[in-house]
């Protein structure tokens, strides 16, 4: 399994900041405004049995951050890792391309073995 956590960039307009999120989650404003360069905006379990749902809530939220002029930073961490706990953030942070090609490969290697299930060994 995979984490992955968003984080809005430093200087965020905190209005479109929350208009963005509560779009997506079931944020407060007090929350929303507690976040920020150092605190996650959200984290995904990626791979885990709500794999669906947790690509569709972070797709829609950084879809819903894009729409409102919001950069932010999302990194990859290990279940149970926590983002103020990590000592070599700038290594673990990926871009949204280097995302949507992990959920890709992800997606073909499960098209794969539904293609191949029930049929056995491959000769």
């Amino acid at each position: 399994m995979s984490k992955i956590v968003v984080v809005p960039r430093k200087g965020s307009d905190i209005a479109r900041l929350a208009r963005a999120v509560r779009q997506v989650l079931p944020m407060s404003l007090a929350e929303i405004q507690g976040r920020d360069e150092s605190s996650p905006l959200a984290e995904f379990t990626l791979f885990g049995n709500d794999h669906e749902e947790a690509v569709r809530c972070l797709n829609q939220l950084l879809g819903a951050l894009a729409q409102q002029g919001i950069q932010s930073q999302m990194y990859e961490l290990r279940p149970g890792e926590k983002l103020e706990d990590v000592t070599n953030r700038d290594e673990l942070e990926v871009s949204e391309e280097q995302v949507e090609s992990i959920l890709l490969s992800h997606e073909r290697e499960l098209a794969r073995q539904h293609a191949w299930g029930g049929r056995g060994e491959r000769s």
